[in-house]
């Protein structure tokens, strides 16, 4: 699904700028160190983190598309990717549909951008409240867990996840480069300019995320990541003009800064690609538990929850140990194991 939407990522950069800078988009992205972590599993969330990034890119794609003949097709199949993306991770799918409030409102036609944008809103619920009615109907109890749980992230620090307001900057910064600061400046620049819908579609999709998930209490990088294909569009932009200045050829600082631009990307990438601390005490124990029954098991204190969800037959598994009501809670229905330090 990265592939694909390393590809989506060019055809939204040709799009709504040209080809350079799309070129120069999926190339960043084809060497961005996070979505190989993500793509093996040694980052959380992996999986459920590139597909939801995967169905925002299709929806974007859609939305930047001008080919399409049914304008109401068009924003009925936005509408579908968007359900597809909220049953993957939930509501922060709609900003792609902000996105395109502002990008569609350059033609001044407040009443059709009111009409696609129902149209967007009624497919995609009908994507996913199906799912969302037979969840509470069949497993009411679970069901509503699971949302004040998920609600819990918004207010209370969960799983030792606790970090300050500027921690989706500063890995923003380690993840994308030290370019992402001057392309943002870039596009809040051109986006006071003349026809400035497609950086304000671009700006929508990348900030909007970045300052709600900044005042939520439980913080991980994987929160954001749906909004890599904008990043690295804009970044696409910054590299783009910065090869067309006229004096870059001349001047030190423009190749300079052209080559800055792929720096902490490839050291980043090469990280990524560096081989994991191997630890006979770790296989063994996963090999240990791989031949006990598991069936409806939660794990509690694990050394490694993702690998355990990886090759372990298990419910779940956390690093860290909950509260006494907590485990007399989950005892009545699964088993639990609490391993020792």
């Amino acid at each position: 699904m990265v592939s694909m939407a390393i590809f989506l990522t060019f055809l939204i950069g040709r799009s709504l700028f040209d080809e350079g800078s799309g070129f120069y988009a999926a190339l960043l992205f084809s060497i961005h160190g996070l979505s190989n972590e993500l793509s093996i599993g040694v980052e959380a969330t992996d999986h459920i983190d590139v597909h939801f990034m995967f169905w925002i890119a299709v929806a974007a794609y859609l939305v930047t598309a001008s080919k399409m003949r049914s304008r109401y097709l068009k924003c009925a199949l936005i509408g579908v990717t968007i359900g597809l993306a909220v049953l993957v991770k939930w509501l922060p799918a709609y900003t792609i549909l902000l996105a395109y409030i502002a990008f569609e409102l350059r033609n001044g036609k407040f009443l059709n951008v009111l009409l696609e944008t129902a149209i967007i809103a009624v497919c995609s619920v009908i994507v996913w409240l199906p799912w969302q009615i037979y969840a509470y109907t069949s497993f009411p109890e679970v069901y509503l867990a699971t949302q004040a749980h998920n609600f819990q992230h918004i207010t209370q620090y969960l799983e030792g996840h606790e970090n300050g307001y500027l921690f989706f900057l500063d890995k923003s910064i380690y993840n994308y480069g030290e370019i992402w600061i001057l392309s943002i400046g870039l596009l809040i620049y051109y986006a006071t300019k003349s026809n400035p819908e497609r950086y304000r579609f671009l700006l929508l999709w990348i900030i909007v995320p970045l300052i709600f998930f900044s005042f939520v209490a439980t913080k991980m990088q994987g929160y954001v990541y749906f909004t890599a294909p904008a990043i690295f569009i804009a970044s696409g932009v910054a590299l783009k003009a910065i090869y067309d200045w006229k004096k870059w050829h001349r001047l030190p600082i423009g190749k300079l800064l052209f080559i800055l631009g792929f720096v902490s990307p490839i050291v980043h990438f090469y990280e990524s690609l560096h081989p994991r601390e191997h630890d006979e005490n770790l296989v063994a124990r996963l090999q240990t538990l791989k031949n006990s029954d598991l069936d409806r098991t939660v794990i509690f204190n694990s050394p490694t929850p993702y690998n355990d969800m990886f090759f372990l037959n298990v419910v779940a598994s956390y690093d860290y140990v909950p509260d006494q009501r907590t485990l007399d809670s989950l005892r009545s229905v699964y088993t639990v194991i609490v391993e020792e330090e």
